[in-house]
């Protein structure tokens, strides 16, 4: 029985040795599999920044797959505290690669909730050298840093859209209903159209006496021509001449050519309701996520994009020779909890203004 004992006893210990040994095994296979593939996230990371001056597709490529790899080490149980420091060091290589400024402690330049309470503002609206915020129902000059009391635009109908009106020295308004609404010398006033109604839009932009309205329902910017003599529009013209699907445009504006925003991220540019040939040319490595303003005007050498979603502002650098723009640079607003809802560039000053749903922030470019 004794013997029997023991030999029980040496068999339960080599059992549980072999199981041991072959445990050890194991993690130590995981252990090198582990540090082989950290040590692939780094040569990745070197050879990203070494590839982004040239091509910054193979980059953006080499970036992802390092953070996929980090992030399988990461869900491991070994060197998750290396694996976080490599996927820290990849978002810091994206930001350099991609000229990120992450924008802390923005000026509140004006505090709309000031004038009321539960405002919900949607844009600015500019004319000339005045600066106006708008909500459904409610204007608000914006004088230095003072919010003004606001102004009721109608009773009735809910606005959706605003743009300055340069010829007219006045502010013109969008309703949800479709009707155009004109603050011209403290007086709010429907406007007419020879074709006895606008067409439904979601976005207006002036040049000269025209105003222009995007209706991507019809996928079609519809181009009014004002008639001072008649104190009204003359009928809708199509502006863009070809089958151009506007559809997922969310925004455009107006320099000269028209530069529309889709929900994708591309930009299409029109000149006399032509598409051109037109490209993004250096483009970022993390591109949109939820654009949803793109701002430009005559006086200005760059494009800026809101990024809703991400709380960043891209800009680009128009191309005189070429007419495409190149990617340069985008501010991050990590410390806006706030929705980012439009925006607006003083090139005299030289600074960006940005509308939350509450407040006007400042930032010196």
């Amino acid at each position: 029985d004794k013997i029997l004992a023991v030999l029980i006893l040496v068999i339960v210990v080599l059992t549980v040795g072999i199981f041991v040994a072959k445990n050890s095994q194991v993690k130590r296979a995981e252990i090198e599999r582990l540090e082989d593939i950290l040590e692939g996230v780094q040569e990745k990371l070197i050879e990203a920044e070494t590839k982004a001056s040239y091509d910054k597709e193979v980059a953006k490529a080499l970036l992802d797959q390092a953070a996929i790899d980090a992030n399988m080490v990461l869900n491991s149980q070994y060197y998750r505290d290396k694996a976080g420091i490599y996927l820290t060091q990849i978002e810091e290589t994206r930001d350099k690669l991609d000229n990120v400024e992450r924008v802390e402690d923005l000026t509140v330049l004006a505090d709309l909730t000031t004038k009321r309470s539960d405002i919900n503002a949607l844009g600015f609206a500019l004319v000339n050298d005045r600066v106006f915020v708008f909500e459904y129902n409610a204007l608000y000059e914006l004088v230095l840093d003072q919010i003004q009391d606001p102004l009721t635009i109608d009773e009735e109908e809910s606005v959706i859209a605003a743009t300055g009106f340069d010829d007219r020295n006045s502010l013109v308004f969008l309703t949800k209903s479709g009707k155009l609404i004109e603050y011209k010398d403290g007086t709010m006033s429907f406007m007419d159209t020879d074709d006895g109604a606008f067409h439904k839009g979601s976005k207006l932009a002036d040049w000269s006496n025209k105003i222009y309205l995007l209706d991507s329902s019809n996928s079609q910017i519809w181009k009014y021509t004002y008639k001072g003599t008649r104190n009204k529009f003359g009928s809708a013209e199509a502006y863009v001449n070809d089958d151009t699907d506007l559809s997922s445009v969310e925004d455009f504006s107006i320099d000269g050519s028209v530069y529309a925003l889709e929900n994708s991220g591309d930009i299409l540019k029109f000149y006399a309701g032509a598409k051109q040939e037109f490209y993004i040319n250096d483009a970022p490595l993390n591109m949109f996520q939820d654009p949803t303003v793109l701002y430009t005007n005559e006086k200005l050498d760059y494009i800026y994009v809101l990024d809703s979603k991400e709380s960043r502002v891209l800009t680009f650098l128009k191309d005189s020779k070429t007419g495409n723009i190149v990617y340069t640079s985008q501010y991050l607003f990590d410390d806006v909890q706030d929705e980012l809802r439009d925006l607006y560039v003083d090139v005299d000053s030289n600074k960006m203004y940005i509308l939350t749903s509450t407040q006007v922030l400042e930032l010196e470019l």
